[in-house]
C-alpha cells in the first residue's frame, strides 16, 4: 500500500510537469495501444478495477462495471492521433478491454441506451450485440480530474457537447453534471507492485 501511494505521488508530480500527457501510476507516459489496469485512485472497500459485467437482462457481460472482486480486466487505450505513440488528454481515444469475451463480437467500449432504460450506458461490443438499443456516436476523451491526480473519461457526440462518464457500479454517460468517476492507470507489467 505504501509503495502504491509513493508511485501515485510520483505520477502526480510528473503529470503536473507534462500537462497534456496521460501518465500511469509509475509516472510514465501512457502508450497508445498498450494494456493497463484502470482502477479507482484509492484502495479499500470502495476501490476496485473495471471489467465486463451483466446488468439488466443481459445473458452476456456487456456492461462496463466496477468489480472489486475480479481484479479487473486489462484496458487498451488507442489513439490514431497520438504524438510519438503517447496518449494525451483531450484527444479522441478508442477504449477496449484487451481480452475479448467469447459471447461478444468486440471488446470496444461504446455508448448505448438499452431498450427500456432512460439513461446512456457504457457497454462493449457492437450494434449486433445490442438489438433494439439506441447507439450514440461520438468519441471518448481523457481529461485530468481534481481527485487524487487521476483522470476521467468524457464522451463527446459532437465537437461542442460532451458528458462525463460516471457511476459507482455501472458506468453511465451523464450530460450537464460535473460529477465523474475518476481513475488511474496501472501498467500491465506492475501487477504485483
Amino acid at each position: 500500500m505504501l509503495r502504491r501511494s509513493l508511485l501515485l505521488v510520483r505520477a502526480l508530480i510528473k503529470a503536473a510537469l507534462c500537462d497534456d500527457v496521460v501518465v500511469d501510476i509509475q509516472g510514465n507516459a501512457v502508450l497508445s495501444g498498450a494494456d493497463y489496469y484502470m482502477m479507482l485512485p484509492f484502495e479499500g472497500p470502495d476501490g476496485g478495477e473495471f471489467a465486463p459485467g451483466k446488468t439488466s437482462n443481459m445473458t452476456c457481460p456487456l456492461s462496463v462495471v466496477l468489480d472489486p472482486a475480479s481484479g479487473g480486466e486489462l484496458v487498451r487505450i488507442s489513439s490514431t492521433s497520438a504524438k510519438k505513440g503517447i496518449v494525451s488528454t483531450e484527444e479522441a481515444v478508442d477504449v477496449s478491454f484487451a481480452n475479448k469475451i467469447k459471447c461478444a463480437e468486440s471488446s470496444k467500449w461504446m455508448i448505448v441506451r438499452e431498450r427500456g432504460e432512460d439513461f446512456w450506458s457504457v457497454v462493449i461490443s457492437s450494434a449486433r450485440d445490442h438489438p433494439g438499443s439506441e447507439i450514440l456516436s461520438g468519441s471518448f476523451k481523457i481529461q485530468k480530474s481534481n481527485v487524487m491526480g487521476g483522470y476521467k473519461f468524457i464522451f463527446c457526440p459532437n465537437a461542442t457537447v460532451c458528458g462525463n462518464i460516471q457511476g459507482s457500479d455501472r458506468l453511465v454517460l451523464i450530460f450537464g453534471s460535473d460529477s465523474a468517476f475518476n481513475f488511474v492507470l496501472r501498467p500491465k507489467a506492475s501487477l504485483g507492485s
